[in-house]
């Protein structure tokens, strides 16, 4: 397949996604309180982190051009999804008591049903492009970890969100789900 064939199978892609995830994205509230361009770099982004997650389970061979862009717009769709919300009235850290609540109403309640989903679901990218990664196992988890506890206080720090002890496991959950999408693939690392 020439490049011209595959850019436009993979704008084609693209566009699918992007009508796909939009009638989604807009049942959830976080996304409701989007303007109309922070809604449209949000699609875009997330069409391009989920576009770049297909190709690598499907081993397609990708060009490090493509590796990089696609890496940035995961990261611009942390920072979206994570921080650019309305921020919360007073600082608030959970504990993991409110879990068996949760458990009784997971699929009742739909805001307890995203965000346990949205929190497994936006982390998966994350293990996928471990596999770039040139290092010990070990030491990628190690700032796995690190990582999504940080990511976990600016939010607490900034009042964007709660600092929540589940959060950290479903993101973390997240992350194996997308390692082990990879390791299917035949991904070794040291």
């Amino acid at each position: 397949m020439n490049y011209k064939e595959k850019t436009i199978k993979t704008l084609i892609l693209h566009i699918f996604i992007i009508l796909l995830i939009y009638p989604i994205l807009s049942e959830i509230s976080l996304f409701k309180q989007y303007n109309v361009y922070i809604k449209t770099l949000y699609l875009i982004v997330s069409s391009i982190t989920i576009c770049f997650c297909i190709y690598c389970i499907c081993k397609t061979n990708l060009d490090k051009i493509y590796i990089y862009f696609a890496f940035i717009s995961y990261i611009i769709l942390l920072i979206v999804t994570l921080f650019v919300r309305n921020r919360l009235k007073e600082k608030l850290i959970e504990t993991p008591s409110y879990l068996l609540k949760w458990l009784d109403i997971i699929f009742t309640n739909k805001i307890v049903f995203t965000n346990l989903l949205g929190n497994i679901l936006l982390f998966i990218p994350l293990g996928i492009f471990i596999r770039f990664i040139n290092c010990k196992l070990i030491y990628i988890l190690i700032f796995i970890i690190i990582f999504i506890v940080n990511l976990e206080l600016i939010q607490y720090i900034y009042k964007t969100g709660v600092f929540d002890i589940i959060d950290i496991i479903l993101n973390i959950i997240g992350v194996f789900i997308g390692i082990c999408l990879i390791n299917k693939r035949g991904y070794q690392n040291g």
